[in-house]
């Protein structure tokens, strides 16, 4: 028999401590060991080891979702709302609102196109700007310009360049994930990766048909047959009719939401705005059925005709008939009543134009749903024409309403786009770069020119504004256009020597400068040496005959 070694166990406390501490060194070295391993099975299964104690160690005590709604034989979390996806997108299609969402999608159609410019309407890729970075850094070298044209070709094409007469290009994709995030607040779109982990496509999808999936039954404890990947479990899930289809894990679909909720009871869910509009489109479809049904049947009879006399039923009928004929409105519409009486009258029963006040109503109804969409009317192509306009600029004009309607309403739609796009594929191909939409908030070209000229005739040298507008420079020393600037860069260059030299040099003096005497100094005059001489001897005579 084979003898077999006895395990011993530590008989004190203090050994048992100690045992411990070893068994926590030599848990980490383990997975030191796995994380740095080139086996991607070790890998995974260290990441999720780490993932499932992160849980474990979550002191966080706050429900974020409604924990007495449980949806477990569902395995995903239903949107608890009263309306269906399907009944948010046949209102999507009443005119005002049809009109408001197609407006958007044009707006942010203009956006679809590759540009350089930060002042044109377009996107770019840029170096990743992180905190404190010195504007040195984000400058791209050839490296970096080749690198930002790769991932920028990836956007473009919808994945690699064999996808593209496969899937839709970027101007379509934008305009359905506008259309489906203004309907639904649910914008989706796939990611594709090969077996490398590498991105080779994306795609578009059907966001009513995602749900937010649950994984973790009443206790807490994850479900059979979930299978952990990288540490995440499936994030989402695809259902029809009631049935799961297909599992998303993060990297892998992005479930866009833009109207957030802090409420348990949204269970994670984005609110659209049709939901807040429910009863707005209501009355606009009552509305519209009352005015189109009032013209199209005739509820309502313009007057009553009475007849007088002795008039029989036959020749009363041939009267009603002729009349019917040569008066009745389309499909009878506003048909008169013929009646018989003492004598033939005419009983008026149409009112004032103003009586019933719809244009006011469905003025206010327009108005209700553009500013919920956060959209001004004029761009849907509504105005007010008892007050000229119904724009939200006032006596300012219309430029600046509609600039208005654009910063609070297009710029938040495209930021959203634009955080998504990055995250789920720029981010995912280089880190170092970012997505960005240009041309969203323009400067005025008349602005931009009046700021250049202040610089140049400040602080800044025309070559550098010129090198900033991406021109060539005009002179090798750049100067700046001040006149007090000017005035002592000339008062500097006339007193250096190389000043003096060619002042020499036009005045004929060989030696010196026509400075280097003060000009302040009294010099006396000078006279001819003979003169001197007498002066000075009749001096002395004179003084020689006063001592005598």
């Amino acid at each position: 028999m084979e003898n077999k070694e006895k395990k011993i166990l530590p008989e004190t406390i203090q050994e048992v401590k100690e045992l411990q501490k070893e068994l926590v060194v030599q848990e980490g070295l383990l997975l030191e060991k796995s994380l740095a391993s080139n086996d991607p099975h070790e890998i995974i299964k260290a990441k999720t080891f780490i993932h499932e104690m992160e849980k474990k160690n979550d002191d966080s005590k706050s429900y974020i979702t409604d924990p007495f709604l449980y949806f477990n034989s569902l395995g995903y979390k239903d949107k608890p709302v009263s309306l269906s996806y399907d009944v948010l997108r046949q209102m999507s299609r009443t005119y005002v609102i049809k009109s408001i969402i197609e407006t958007r999608k044009d707006q942010v159609s203009r956006f679809s196109h590759f540009t350089e410019s930060d002042q044109e309407e377009g996107w770019t890729i840029r170096k990743r700007k992180k905190p404190f970075m010195a504007e040195e850094d984000i400058k791209m070298s050839s490296k970096d310009r080749k690198r930002a044209a790769d991932i920028a070709s990836f956007v473009q094409n919808a994945g690699n360049l064999d996808n593209k007469w496969k899937r839709d290009d970027f101007d379509t994709f934008l305009r359905k994930l506008t259309k489906d995030s203004l309907e639904i607040d649910q914008a989706t779109f796939e990611v594709v990766r090969d077996r490398r982990g590498n991105l080779v496509e994306y795609f578009v999808t059907d966001g009513a048909t995602y749900r937010i999936a649950d994984n973790y039954d009443r206790n807490g404890n994850l479900k059979a047959g979930v299978i952990v990947k990288n540490g995440y479990e499936p994030a989402y899930v695809q259902v029809y009719e009631n049935q799961i289809y297909a599992e998303f894990y993060p990297w892998e679909l992005n479930f866009g939401i833009r109207n957030r909720s802090t409420s348990v009871l949204n269970n994670g869910y984005g609110i659209s705005e049709l939901e807040d509009l429910i009863r707005i489109v209501t009355w606009i479809l009552n509305g519209d059925e009352y005015n189109g049904n009032f013209f199209l049947q005739g509820a309502a009879p313009k007057g009553i005709l009475k007849v007088a006399g002795n008039v029989s039923q036959n020749m009363l009928s041939q009267l009603r008939q002729d009349w019917y004929d040569k008066l009745a409105g389309v499909r009878n519409a506003h048909k008169t009543p013929v009646i018989q009486s003492d004598k033939m009258d005419w009983i008026d029963l149409q009112g004032k134009n103003t009586d019933m006040q719809f244009q006011q109503w469905s003025n206010y109804l327009r108005v209700i749903s553009c500013a919920v969409y956060k959209i001004d009317p004029q761009e849907v192509g509504f105005y007010d024409s008892s007050k000229g306009s119904s724009g939200w600029g006032g006596e300012s004009g219309k430029a600046d309403s509609l600039q208005h309607s654009k910063e609070k309403g297009l710029v938040p739609l495209l930021r959203s786009h634009e955080r998504w796009i990055d995250k789920m594929l720029v981010s995912e191909l280089d880190d170092t770069f970012e997505f960005a939409f240009t041309g969203v908030k323009p400067e005025d070209e008349e602005k931009i020119l009046e700021s250049d000229i202040k610089k140049v005739s400040s602080f800044m040298g025309v070559n550098e504004v010129r090198k900033s507008r991406g021109l060539p420079p005009i002179d090798k020393k750049d100067f700046i256009m001040n006149p007090t600037y000017m005035q002592k860069l000339q008062m500097d260059q006339m007193g250096s020597p190389e000043s003096n030299e060619a002042v020499d040099e036009m005045t004929g003096e060989s030696e010196g400068n026509m400075y280097n005497d003060n000009p302040f100094e009294v010099q006396e005059p000078e006279v001819e040496a003979s003169v001197m001489d007498q002066i000075n001897k009749a001096t002395e005579d004179l003084l020689k005959g006063l001592n005598n």
